[in-house]
C-alpha cells in the first residue's frame, strides 16, 4: 500500500491492472513484483507472512477494502444488567427494543449506519459515504433537540 508518493508509480501494466480489477484494489494498493518507481515513496507491506498470503488467496475477487477515516459510535443502557435482572423478560424486551428504535431513528438521521446490535448496546458507523473524518465526528455526535 503506497501512503506517499503514488505520483512517484509508473501506471499499472497490463497484469497489474487485470489483478487489481479481480482483487477490487483501490488505487494505491499496488503489486511490488508489477509496480516501477521513479521516485520517493512511502509504503506499508501488506501481505507480511504465508498466513496473510492464504487470506489474500482464499478472499478470492473480494475486494481489499480502503482506508477512511470514519466515526463508530457504541451506546448502551447504564445499569441494564440490574435493571433486567428485576424486571419481566417481556418488559425488558419492550424497553430494549424502544431504545433501538429510537437511538436507529438518529443514527440514520444524522447519516449513520448502524454496524451491529448485541445485548442492549449498538455499534453504529459514521463518514461511509464520504472521507470527511470531521463531519463523520459531528454526524455521530449531533446536538441536542430542544
Amino acid at each position: 500500500m503506497v501512503h506517499d508518493g503514488l505520483e512517484n508509480c509508473v501506471a499499472r501494466n497490463e497484469a497489474e491492472q487485470t489483478m487489481a480489477d479481480r482483487k477490487g484494489m483501490e488505487p494505491n494498493v499496488r503489486l511490488a513484483c508489477q509496480t516501477r518507481i521513479t521516485g520517493p515513496v512511502r509504503v506499508r507491506r501488506l501481505v507480511l507472512d504465508d498466513a496473510d498470503l492464504e487470506v489474500a488467496v482464499a478472499a478470492g475477487s473480494i475486494t481489499t477494502g480502503k482506508e477512511s477515516k470514519i466515526a463508530v459510535l457504541f451506546s448502551d443502557l447504564r445499569e441494564f444488567t440490574r435493571f433486567s435482572e428485576s424486571q419481566l423478560p417481556y418488559d425488558v424486551v419492550h424497553i430494549v427494543n424502544r431504545y433501538f428504535r429510537r437511538m436507529g431513528e438518529v443514527v440514520l438521521a444524522n447519516d449513520g449506519f448502524i454496524d451491529k446490535y448485541v445485548g442492549d448496546g449498538l455499534m453504529a458507523l459514521f463518514g461511509l459515504s464520504d472521507s470527511d473524518g470531521v463531519k463523520a465526528c459531528r454526524d455521530a455526535v449531533p446536538p441536542a433537540s430542544p
